[in-house]
């Protein structure tokens, strides 16, 4: 069997029998898996975009793919794009908002259709091109392991194929297909990479392909080895609540390797690479330091990083005018209680207050500058700020914190603290039990 369909079949050994959607551009490495996955009887339907980049020539693309399914008994997807417009709403590149287009397209058919997966005609020649790609850019070692052979529902069936064993598949086999000719346009990057990066090396070392998929795969098993250490570690130093996460940076290990850690932590909340190496020295960053993603903060709290949606970080100023039990901005239960009747409940999201000195009106809000009030168990009055402080409260957590005023007067500190003015005595006649659900 060939070599390029024995690579197909043995990366597809697993889904033999799945329904394939087959990106296919009508260039010779799709022209060329299309094919390998008609003879290997593959259920396969086809998937053409028109990114109308090339004039006739994007047209004559679309006829040929068209051509080649009905051929092979294949369903036909195309679709027509405005590439050129849609990058300039969305200010991407050419090249970003077609990949955003076809993907999101893809997605669509496979959700209509019930597709298994996607195969994506990426081969050798592509992973190696993006290894330089990354490593020209920046990148982590995730970025050099290349193009992945399989992720989720995307399957690359020819990764491992190089593009001389794809074209002469194409003409052992006699297929037709079209050359883009802006992949010879050395202004773009992957492109330099290809025509004239690429075949240096390959001129030092005629197997530099080969070699080069080979210490990607190394690099792939490293990288795994980082994420199961990452993921085991952040089960041990996370702490989620609501929308509030905490991670113990104590656990980090003392090497330059917590940087890696902490990008695999960090990452999927949008903060750049530079900001985590940053944070990745936090004994040398003031508490109370702050990073911002586009909808996250991440706070430096003594041994900890607090990470938050953006908006936390400014206090909300509401307030909350209460007469009744309240499910918004947080449920609260409230009950009076004759104290012949009354049992203690000494669980903090439950303020048992004299019913006789909460009369008047009563509201609910956050913290603000000057705000004190009497600790229950305390003497005198003490100033908000500092009860925090003294609880360990980081800037974020003192902003969610909600405030129940009795005629403007803070009676509890919701989850912490009554004050003593309001508390029961030998002399409390009802109680008016407050409970947090």
């Amino acid at each position: 069997m060939n070599s390029l369909l024995t690579n197909i079949k043995k990366a597809i050994a697993d889904n033999i029998s799945a329904k394939f959607l087959v990106a296919v551009s009508g260039g010779p490495d799709s022209v060329a898996l299309l094919h390998a996955m008609y003879k290997l009887q593959c259920s396969c339907a086809v998937a053409h975009c028109n990114f109308h980049l090339r004039g006739e020539e994007s047209d004559s693309d679309a006829l040929l793919v068209k051509k080649l399914a009905v051929t092979y008994g294949f369903t036909f997807h195309s679709v027509d794009f405005d590439t050129i417009n849609f990058a300039k709403d969305n200010h991407l590149s050419i090249e970003m908002a077609a990949r955003r287009l076809r993907y999101d397209w893809f997605d669509e058919l496979v959700n209509e259709y019930k597709y298994d997966f996607i195969a994506i005609a990426h081969n050798a020649n592509d992973n190696v091109e993006t290894f330089f790609l990354n490593l020209l850019r920046g990148t982590g070692i995730k970025g050099l392991c290349g193009i992945p052979e399989k992720r989720n529902n995307i399957i690359r069936p020819m990764i491992d194929v190089t593009r001389d064993e794809i074209m002469d598949y194409i003409s052992q086999n006699n297929l037709e297909y079209h050359i883009d000719k802006t992949n010879n346009d050395t202004v773009y990057t992957r492109n330099f990479i290809r025509h004239n990066i690429l075949p240096q090396f390959i001129s030092l070392n005629p197997s530099f392909l080969s070699t080069m998929l080979s210490t990607q795969k190394r690099l792939s098993n490293i990288s795994d080895l980082v994420d199961d250490f990452s993921n085991t570690l952040y089960s041990k130093a996370v702490e989620e609540k609501n929308d509030i996460i905490k991670l113990n940076l104590s656990l980090l290990p003392q090497s330059n390797a917590r940087r890696e850690v902490l990008f695999k932590w960090l990452s999927p909340f949008g903060f750049s690479s530079d900001d985590i190496a940053t944070m990745a020295d936090f004994e040398k960053l003031q508490p109370g330091k702050h990073f911002f993603s586009d909808n996250r903060v991440a706070l430096i709290d003594r041994n900890e990083i607090i990470i938050a949606p953006k908006e936390d970080l400014v206090p909300d100023n509401s307030v909350y005018n209460i007469t009744s039990d309240i499910h918004y901005p947080i449920n609260l239960i409230l009950k009076t209680i004759d104290i012949n009747d009354f049992i203690l409940d000494k669980n903090p999201d439950v303020a048992c207050l004299d019913a006789d000195k909460c009369k008047g009106h009563f509201t609910l809000r956050h913290w603000k500058k000057g705000d004190f009030f009497y600790p229950f168990g305390s003497l005198g009055k003490k100033k908000l700020s500092d009860f925090f402080s003294d609880s360990k409260l980081s800037l974020i957590e003192k902003n969610k914190v909600w405030l129940f005023c009795v005629n403007d007067e803070i009676a509890w500190v919701v989850g912490m603290r009554i004050s003593g003015k309001f508390a029961l005595t030998s002399n409390t006649k009802k109680v008016l039990k407050i409970s947090l659900n």
